[in-house]
């Protein structure tokens, strides 16, 4: 049985949920190159921005107004509404695009108010003496990291909104037996070191919130796991839960077993002379 699929959002930016992952480009999936990949059945990829988006909606590149996050909001419970009548598995692959500068709220959101914040030990950090130069030289104060996490908080109110898209399948009495992953693609930097953006090898640039739910499958509420995990460990995840074994190999590893790891491997490519973080490392 093949499922259906929809993917909606931008190139992998943003917060995640339902079942959902970073999805290609609009170009990269309308044009399918030199080898046969899987096309959903529907789709809506944003060129990325906060309101009034360019979207490929199955094909056909339009401008939508209103706040994108909300935009991808509306139309993904029709999609899963159609499990009514369409009897086959479905997979719901959404990433808003909301946190990446400018950082543009949602005009209900504008002028929120957000939780006071005062640093943590790594902002800006005492003592940088011992440091490559590009931490020493680093000029990030508090005002800075508190300015970005207050118009990053703002953008992420449409999210939590969006978070809403788990009520369809609830609903429809299909949530117990739906994995929902949500995840961030990435951390940042609120002036830890010094530092703004992400792209360095500090772990406020990689760490990320990372939530499973699959009652059925014994994921309820309530359980923290203090395993290290990845982006990688997103597919081999389904397919353990859909009960199927992968023909390839897998740099991630099923979350549902036991299974953990010791260190995990982080990269970072620069592409470009003004491309953002520092040359090229892994760690």
């Amino acid at each position: 049985m093949v499922p259906r699929a929809w993917i909606a959002g931008g190139p992998g930016r943003g917060v995640l949920s339902a079942a959902f992952v970073a999805p290609h480009t609009a170009e990269r999936i309308s044009s399918c190159p030199h080898r046969k990949r899987p096309v959903p059945e529907e789709f809506a990829l944003l060129k990325p921005s906060h309101a009034d988006g360019t979207f490929n909606v199955d094909g056909a590149v339009r401008t939508v107004p209103g706040c994108t996050t909300t935009v991808v909001k509306n139309r993904t419970p029709a999609f899963i509404d159609k499990s009514r009548t369409d009897g086959r598995p479905w997979f719901a692959y959404v990433t808003p695009y909301a946190s990446p500068g400018p950082r543009t709220p949602g005009p209900k959101y504008a002028g929120t108010d957000v939780p006071a914040w005062n640093g943590r030990p790594s902002v800006p950090g005492a003592d940088r003496g011992d440091r490559p130069a590009y931490v020493r030289d680093a000029t990030q104060t508090l005002a800075d990291g508190r300015l970005t996490r207050a118009k990053q908080l703002r953008t992420l109110r449409s999210v939590d909104d969006a978070g809403g898209v788990r009520d369809k399948p609830a609903a429809l009495g299909q949530l117990d037996d739906t994995l929902v992953i949500c995840i961030g693609d990435n951390g940042f930097h609120w002036a830890d070191h010094g530092l703004g953006g992400k792209g360095v090898p500090h772990r406020p640039a990689h760490e990320v919130p990372f939530y499973l739910s699959w009652p059925a499958g014994g994921l309820g509420g309530g359980t923290t796991d203090d395993r290290i995990a990845a982006n990688v460990d997103i597919a081999p995840t389904a397919l353990d839960a859909a009960g199927i074994a992968p023909d390839t190999p897998h740099d991630g590893r099923s979350l549902l077993g036991g299974r953990s790891r010791a260190h995990l491997l982080i990269e970072w490519w620069r592409q470009g002379a003004g491309a953002e973080g520092q040359s090229t490392w892994s760690s």
